[in-house]
């Protein structure tokens, strides 16, 4: 069956007060399906206020819901209050490496969030790669910072993003709710909590940001995402086929099961995870250097085409030898599983202004 993004979220908020002002809205679709996965929340009056500019802090708080950032050490910026509702997810981004403040030792919680800026941090969240080399660019590229250029050029390039007309991208504006939450939409087909989904074809992007979850006989046709908010849950992929990549994003020590699919790259980017391969097809599979103190276990039925480890401490290990000496084909990796090659495209470091 193909996926309904109709289909509840699990985590969608029951009774919620009526938005008039969503109504009619150019975003209303969007803007509803994000409050029944319960992302998006309305003001004490019921109201969404979907043309409203969106602030940087709301921007994070935002993304937190999506990503389930984990708790790091509190960033330290002086115009952050203790008591800030906002706390909690910056410290979870800062820690993901996604957000780095304005400088100054500054983060400017209440001011709107600037489309340039958005389009840096929503590429750098979903590791969005470069779109089509034909890429429409605005006829105000020249406007664009040069931190967030690329950013924007894939943004547009994936059609994540649009102009605001007459060939303009206005990299300086502000970014409204209403254009927030469509641009989520635009990257992520679906949120999945800890109902799982089975028996499904999904034509885009996949976010699951719950666990203990399950995923069974589903094909998705883009990239699966599984968030640092499965923290340590163990995560079940069972007959599932995914066109685009695996990304592993989970908190340290989470727990991938994986069995009987088919993935064309997985990409590990979460320290000690525990990755467990059986009769399962991947044509690259990529270790980040932050999946430092990873574990992979694997059948003698699965099959790694390409090997990237640029993480230390991986451990691999592979089914006992059979009498006559062999132990199946999971790749080759240089004689111990373990290989230090660089990816071809390392992780971005350094390249952060926010």
């Amino acid at each position: 069956m193909r996926s309904s993004r109709r289909q509840k979220y699990r985590h969608s908020r029951s009774g919620r007060k009526p938005d008039p002002d969503a109504a009619g809205h150019w975003a209303e679709q969007e803007l509803r399906r994000w409050q029944d996965y319960g992302i998006v929340s309305g003001y004490p009056d019921g109201s969404l206020k979907p043309d409203r500019p969106l602030t940087r802090a709301e921007f994070i708080v935002l993304l937190d819901r999506v990503f389930g950032f984990e708790g790091g050490s509190e960033a330290a910026y002086k115009d952050v209050p203790d008591n800030a509702y906002y706390r909690k997810a910056l410290a979870g981004a800062s820690a993901a490496g996604i957000v780095n403040g304005t400088g100054s030792g500054l983060f400017m919680p209440d001011r709107p969030i600037t489309r340039e800026e958005a389009a840096k941090l929503i590429a750098l969240a979903f590791d969005v790669e470069p779109g089509p080399t034909e890429a429409k660019r605005s006829s105000d590229a020249g406007g664009i910072a040069p931190w967030a250029s690329a950013s924007v050029e894939s943004m547009l390039g994936r059609g994540y993003m649009n102009g605001r007309g007459m060939d303009q991208f206005a990299p300086k504006a502000a970014m409204t709710r209403a254009e927030m939450i469509k641009v989520l939409d635009n990257v992520v087909r679906r949120m999945i909590g800890a109902e799982g989904l089975s028996d499904a074809t999904v034509q885009g992007n996949v976010v699951v940001n719950r666990a203990p979850v399950r995923l069974q006989n589903l094909v998705v046709e883009g990239d699966l995402i599984l968030a640092p908010g499965i923290r340590t849950g163990e995560v079940s992929l069972d007959h599932v086929t995914v066109s685009g990549r695996v990304l592993v994003q989970g908190s340290p020590d989470s727990g991938i099961a994986i069995r009987d699919s088919q993935l064309a790259v997985v990409q590990l980017a979460s320290p000690k995870t525990k990755l467990s391969l059986t009769a399962v097809k991947i044509d690259r599979l990529r270790m980040l250097p932050s999946a430092a103190g990873s574990i992979v276990s694997q059948d003698e039925a699965t099959s790694i085409g390409q090997l990237d480890n640029a993480a230390q401490r991986v451990e691999f290990r592979k089914p006992p030898a059979a009498a006559d000496g062999t132990t199946g084909s999971p790749s080759d990796t240089g004689g111990g599983g373990q290989v230090g090659t660089e990816p071809d495209d390392p992780p971005r470091a350094g390249d952060r202004s926010f």
